[in-house]
């Protein structure tokens, strides 16, 4: 039989799980709906892949990007790096205040958060190895490393530009 003592940390922990009218349920399906949209656009094949970087470049182009400063395979390739970066700066950015609840306001939340999209990067490039026509790569949790420290440095600077108003 459990004591007083457990029953209360079991009713606390029921309460912080996200409810169908909180703030925190919303939380956990944007931080699951990104990670599944990351999972997708990971497991596509090579060739899709590829494609799907150069309508992108297509896209730059007609914006008028001029193909002719760079050769469209380098373009290719930065399209692709810019949106590991811009994948994991938002999963950073969306993850932090799932952190901040769990693990309180000390400075932990934050190194948690930036650990848990790091994992997710390696977890993903490992995932891309059993995928056809794609490889993981250690450069790309790299710079998915670094998309989340930006997140996190751009939410820490917008909070100090807050206090200090």
């Amino acid at each position: 039989m459990a004591s007083e003592n457990e029953k209360n940390r079991l009713h606390k922990l029921i309460r912080t799980l996200p409810t169908a009218s909180s703030a925190l349920w919303l939380r956990w399906v944007l931080v699951i709906g990104w990670m599944i949209l990351i999972f997708s656009l990971s497991h596509m094949n090579g060739s899709d892949s590829a494609n799907g970087s150069f309508f992108l470049v297509e896209i730059l182009i007609w914006l008028g990007i001029d193909p002719a400063v760079m050769p469209l395979e380098m373009l290719s390739f930065l399209v692709r790096k810019s949106a590991h970066f811009t994948e994991y700066l938002l999963l950073a950015i969306f993850a932090l205040p799932l952190f901040s609840h769990y693990l309180g306001k000390h400075r932990a939340y934050w190194l948690a958060a930036w650990f848990f999209c790091v994992a997710y990067a390696a977890s993903d490039e490992w995932h891309q190895t059993f995928v056809p026509g794609r490889e993981g790569k250690w450069t790309d949790v790299l710079i998915d490393g670094a998309g989340a420290a930006l997140g996190l440095w751009l939410i820490k600077r917008r909070r100090f530009n807050d206090s200090q108003e």
